[in-house]
């Protein structure tokens, strides 16, 4: 039974234990803490070889902006556990959680003004993820949503088109 639900319950009930936090690498620390105690294991990528061999199969399938369902989790192993910025800091997702059969990607967003909107380097929303976005200040809130639930498949497809374009356009 998955029990990453009560990672998002808790993100209702009680968002004062995350926003009582200056900056996003705190915020993500927060997480850490609740998936180790909801009894999700970290695994580290830089001492397990086979972490990271796990984590470069499955890289193209999580990559991806949009397509198929479930990130199948390529592990017997791993069915309780994440690693923490998979693919590096500036990379999505900041958190690949292996939950029973299911590997399932978060990214989060802190700002500690509390102003604007959520924005990620990583781009256009990924179908399949899951994005946290915590703001103090005015705002003092945490939101989430998943990928599919703000652009659809189809605006995915036009607008990376479309940035593509752009690129194309730039270079010559």
């Amino acid at each position: 039974m998955t029990l990453l639900p009560k990672l998002f319950a808790d993100f209702r009930s009680n968002p004062h234990r995350y926003l009582a936090t200056a900056k996003g690498d705190e915020f993500e620390k927060r997480i850490d803490s609740k998936l180790h105690n909801l009894g999700y294991s970290r695994l580290s990528k830089e001492h397990d070889d086979g972490v990271a061999g796990m984590l470069a199969g499955v890289k193209a399938d999580v990559l991806r902006h949009y397509g198929g369902g479930d990130v199948a989790n390529p592990s017997a192993d791993y069915r309780r556990h994440f690693v923490l910025q998979p693919f590096g800091s500036q990379s999505y997702p900041d958190f690949a959680v292996f939950d029973g059969g299911r590997l399932i990607c978060m990214e989060t967003k802190f700002s500690e003004r509390g102003q604007g909107s959520p924005f990620w380097n990583s781009g256009l929303p990924r179908q399949r993820g899951i994005y946290v976005f915590a703001a103090t200040g005015k705002r003092n809130d945490i939101t989430f949503f998943r990928g599919c639930d703000v652009v659809t498949e189809e605006e995915t497809k036009t607008l990376l088109t479309f940035f593509e374009g752009l690129k194309k356009a730039r270079r010559n």
